[in-house]
């Protein structure tokens, strides 16, 4: 195995396992009730179905340069082949923060869940408070512990990692069926009542445009596929990713909308928002067995898994990307010996994630609008790479094209400032600080970044750009 190339042993089927167990998660437990409080039980709905469309014509976008260019790094190497290497260096940074900080949300929120279905975790002893949350010894011990056993299963190879992803996703579309089946059949639409909520000028949109506001990071797991991509077995079975691609978005569009629909119609909206665990109170008090209750919370469970290996899946092939180009240095590109994982990117990944169990609960939602802001810088930056790349560089094969080119590119490009837009403004109204907390923790991730910017000039420019291609292909 060469120390910079990736074992190539995952099927094109894992990549949904990776894509979906993303997107899906866990915040949805929490945080439903907030989009039906905000938007109304159809408002909420629309706002995740009109995100579909955008996020799936962005999609398109990704399809053709995953197809251009499947390789581990996924926007790492989009943004070098559309704008160069400082455009694709910014990039890779903003998509470790994505994933570094999904990770940590990860971490918190195993502690979390688990307290629910045992709540004697919850009368451990209390260590501090940050952000009002307490922080307990049982919460660090399954935050760090599952960070340490998931970091163990990738350093294990992407096979590992990608199969274990398979079964948990299969556990997961079981479980979830159950309880949204159930809320939308013995539901009732009075209990979904308002449908809407309007402003204080009779209007329902600035509620829809706020739950909108948040797709980008409910949807945004859709790109941790792409950094599968240089991992896939049979190169030739990639020529169906886009149409994966497309059917996992789709998927992932059902089930948020599914959630909502079931939830709001289990409960009243006034039982509903009155618990910290919106979704699972709900089959709680609207079912006299506990079961179902239970199974939100062992699906929120399995969510949570699902979306914390994916993660440090993809963020691992982020750092390798920018480890192999030599725009950080080189140990990230490392590869394990008899695993054929970027072992070095996995453990850096892994330990920083960790640090999110010493936060508590708090954070959740502002790491939340953290990779909403993210994620729009991403899809804006593929979006414009397509649009760059088709006048640059016309000649290139692609084996996917991007239908309806200009137009749709544009849409794209223009979703993706919209989403960016939003998730800016629903940070502003939604922090309780002068300055939020979200835009001191970009600050600062800006300013590392340029420092390790700074400190690797040496490293960079020990190759030449030629060179420097090479490397990011993978040749």
């Amino acid at each position: 195995m060469s120390k910079n190339v990736l074992a190539k042993d995952i099927k094109l089927h894992h990549l949904f396992a990776i894509g979906f167990g993303t997107m899906v998660g866990v915040g949805w437990i929490m945080l439903a009730g907030g989009w039906i409080e905000t938007a109304g039980t159809l408002g909420a709905s629309i706002a995740f179905f009109g995100g579909a469309i955008a996020v799936i014509i962005i999609g398109l976008c990704y399809g053709e340069m995953g197809m251009l260019f499947p390789h581990s790094g996924g926007e790492v190497v989009y943004a070098y082949e559309g704008f160069g290497t400082v455009v694709s260096y910014a990039m890779g940074w903003f998509l470790v923060l994505i994933f570094v900080a999904a990770c940590a949300f990860e971490a918190v929120s195993t502690a979390w869940i688990l307290g629910a279905i045992f709540p004697s975790l919850n009368q451990g002893y209390f260590l501090y408070e940050f952000l009002d949350a307490p922080i307990t010894v049982p919460s660090l011990i399954i935050g760090i512990g599952g960070t340490i056993f998931l970091t163990w299963l990738n350093l294990r190879g992407g096979k590992t990692a990608a199969k274990f992803q398979n079964y948990v996703i299969i556990l997961f579309i079981c479980s979830a069926a159950i309880f949204i089946l159930t809320g939308i059949v013995s539901g009732s639409l009075e209990n979904a009542k308002p449908f809407f909520i309007e402003s204080k000028a009779g209007s329902i949109w600035p509620g829809v445009l706020a739950v909108l506001a948040t797709v980008p990071a409910w949807y945004g797991g859709f790109n941790a596929m792409l950094q599968g991509l240089g991992e896939v077995k049979n190169t030739g079975a990639s020529k169906d990713f886009t149409r994966l691609l497309m059917i996992t978005l789709f998927a992932a569009a059902l089930f948020y909308i599914g959630v909502i629909l079931s939830v709001g119609m289990t409960v009243s909206r006034e039982e509903l928002l009155s618990s910290e665990l919106p979704v699972a109170s709900a089959f709680f008090s609207a079912f006299s067995n506990p079961i179902m209750g239970y199974s939100v919370l062992v699906t929120g469970l399995l969510g949570l898994i699902t979306t914390w290996n994916a993660m440090l899946f993809a963020g691992a092939r982020v750092l390798f990307g920018l480890g192999r180009a030599r725009m950080l240095p080189i140990m990230f590109a490392q590869v394990h010996p008899r695993y054929g994982s970027p072992s070095k990117a996995i453990i850096f990944i892994g330990v920083l994630g960790a640090f999110g169990a010493l936060a508590g609960n708090n954070v959740i939602e502002p790491m939340i609008h953290l990779i909403g802001v993210c994620f729009s810088i991403a899809y804006l930056v593929v979006t414009l790479s397509v649009l760059r790349l088709r006048k640059t560089n016309p000649s290139l094969h692609r084996p996917y094209k991007v239908p309806g080119y200009p137009i749709v590119p544009w849409i794209g490009v223009l979703f993706a400032v919209i989403f960016l837009i939003l998730a800016v403004i629903n940070i502003i109204n939604s922090s309780p600080l002068v300055v939020p907390l979200e835009f001191i923790v970009l600050a600062l991730w800006v300013l590392l970044g340029y420092a390790c910017w700074i400190g690797t000039t040496k490293v960079r420019c020990s190759i030449s750009d030629k060179e420097r291609q090479r490397l990011i292909h993978a040749k």
